[in-house]
């Protein structure tokens, strides 16, 4: 949209807009405040469920209407139909399969409340009674975590290895593994994501403007926006979370501006002068989301503890930060929930807090173990 506002819509094999579906994800998640992206893996559900529907020959809306919800036999095939990779090798992760699974439920639910809604007398009674049912059936065949691949939970940098990325990443530092033209760039990058725990593909969309340094603090925007037909990357990045507007520590400000300094020398990037985005290629074009995985990869290749590190790990560890500092300050919960949804760029009601958080919390939750071990055996 004109707004910058990303809507996006499950189309058919014709090209066209599927007006139930992308209907029925408006109304239940984009005026709820979920982000784009969330929409997109809710009709990623949906669209299983409709291909599993025309496989099966099931007219849902017929179905729906006349109380006869899918059998047990038919969720537990369309169980597996939700587990399935799209090329057919194997399976998928337990909780995006589960994503799914409840993204068609929710579909098919919304059919039978219209329906419902309609209704009179014995037939209403009939239907709510078939609904109800209906949804026992599937919490029963719903796939769950141990349904494919399972995966460690990703958890943001130990305080220790924080501290050393902060060194290494110093312009002009012997521990430095990158390049000379690159490192003030990096350092900037790393900072921002740290600090202010910006997606990768939020800070790739960053444009030099976004920073006010005349702000007393300065201040930096994340802003959604429509798509840029001068965006010369093959691969567009997005700001998939809501829009804030943020006030970088002093030294992060420091990165930033030494980082705009260096940008603005045209004889390093000579292509910088054909967009406004901040961070660019040695060549100045707007950096690409491989290069900016490169660069975590080529830290983890020169500084062995950092092995693994991305910059979602970093976003990880910024909500790390931030609940450490909530701790140590005594926030109550519901005033550390509103500090990471503003900041991170979630909607009110998410949990992601408490998923990016998991890093932090499991470290306070060891430390009071061991405190107690130490009185258990009469230490303290």
């Amino acid at each position: 949209m004109s707004n910058g506002e990303e809507i996006p819509l499950l189309l058919d094999e014709l090209g066209l807009p599927q007006v139930l579906p992308n209907a029925h994800v408006l109304a239940l998640s984009r005026n709820s405040g979920k982000s784009p992206s969330s929409q997109e893996q809710r009709l990623r559900g949906i669209d299983r469920g409709l291909a599993f529907f025309a496989k099966e020959g099931i007219d849902l809306i017929t179905r729906v209407a006349s109380g006869d919800f899918l059998s047990l036999d038919e969720l537990n095939d369309l169980s597996v139909a939700c587990r399935a990779r799209a090329d057919g090798k194997g399976q998928i992760g337990g909780a995006t399969a589960g994503f799914y699974w409840d993204a068609v439920q929710d579909y098919i639910t919304w059919h039978a409340d219209a329906v419902i809604g309609r209704a009179h007398g014995a037939n209403k009674e009939m239907l709510v009674r078939q609904r109800d049912e209906f949804r026992k059936r599937s919490k029963a065949a719903r796939p769950n975590s141990s349904a494919g691949p399972t995966y460690p939970d990703r958890l943001g940098l130990k305080p220790q290895l924080r501290e050393l990325l902060l060194e290494v990443t110093k312009p002009g530092s012997k521990h430095n593994p990158f390049h000379p033209k690159v490192q003030i760039r990096n350092r900037a990058l790393i900072l921002v994501g740290l600090e202010l725990g910006l997606r990768g593909g939020e800070e790739l969309c960053l444009r030099v403007s976004d920073y006010d340094p005349k702000q007393c603090p300065p201040t930096l925007v994340v802003v959604p926006r429509a798509p840029d037909p001068n965006d010369k990357r093959k691969k567009k990045p997005r700001v998939k979370t809501l829009g804030r507007l943020l006030e970088p520590p002093e030294y992060v400000c420091a990165a930033i501006e030494a980082w705009r300094k260096e940008r603005r020398d045209m004889s390093k990037y000579p292509n910088a002068r054909r967009h406004g985005y901040m961070f660019v290629e040695w060549t100045g074009d707007e950096l690409a989301e491989r290069s900016l995985r490169s660069i975590y990869e080529r830290l983890g290749e020169a500084i062995e503890v950092l092995g693994g590190i991305s910059s979602h790990i970093v976003r990880h560890s910024a909500a790390d930060l931030d609940t450490e500092l909530a701790d140590a300050e005594g926030w109550p919960e519901d005033e550390w929930r509103r500090h990471m949804t503003y900041k991170f760029g979630w909607a009110a009601e998410s949990v992601q807090p408490f998923e990016y958080a998991k890093g932090a919390t499991s470290r306070k939750v060891n430390a009071r173990l061991r405190a107690q071990q130490r009185r258990d055996l009469g230490l303290e």
